[in-house]
């Protein structure tokens, strides 16, 4: 998946935005605008592109298991958030699909009742 079709499948999603929390580095957020919360984090490491995604921990078992490419969160919970590398072995589509739970699990009371 290359970074534009990252951010436009993200865009793509309900009430969402992006911006760069943070003053140093390439960090790019996607979040829920009513909530604020976060449901995807974006950045380079090494040369690489990679995102942070939100993730059930008994899914995230699974998919650790099943894709070299896709582990625990870099800075983050390693329990309920997981590493894609998106020039690595998971396909778009999976990566579609886990953007997609991230989202949902993310999505928060306020925004449900909207």
């Amino acid at each position: 998946m290359t970074e534009p079709e990252l951010f436009s499948f993200c865009a793509s999603l309900s009430d969402t935005q992006t911006d760069r929390p943070f003053r140093e580095g390439d960090y790019l957020v996607c979040r829920h605008k009513k909530s604020r919360k976060w449901f995807l984090l974006f950045y380079h490491r090494e040369g690489k592109a990679y995102i942070n995604l939100k993730q059930d921990p008994e899914l995230s078992r699974v998919l650790r298991n099943s894709f070299r490419d896709l582990t625990p969160a870099w800075h983050m919970n390693r329990v309920h958030w997981n590493t894609i590398l998106l020039s690595g072995d998971v396909p778009d589509e999976e990566i579609c699909a886990q953007i997609t739970d991230s989202y949902d699990l993310t999505l928060g009371t306020v925004d449900k009742k909207a």
